[in-house]
């Protein structure tokens, strides 16, 4: 699976509002994989 993948699988299935914690750890996650995918190209 590539970052680009991963980055779209978690955002297709992101949980409703009241999985704050979830949520956030996501955001995160996806902060780090676009950082990474970024590194990849350059």
């Amino acid at each position: 699976m590539t970052y680009e993948e991963a980055i779209k699988a978690i955002k297709s299935n992101y949980p409703p509002e009241r999985y704050t914690m979830l949520r956030e750890a996501l955001d995160l996650a996806i902060t780090v994989l676009e950082a990474e995918s970024k590194k990849k190209i350059v």
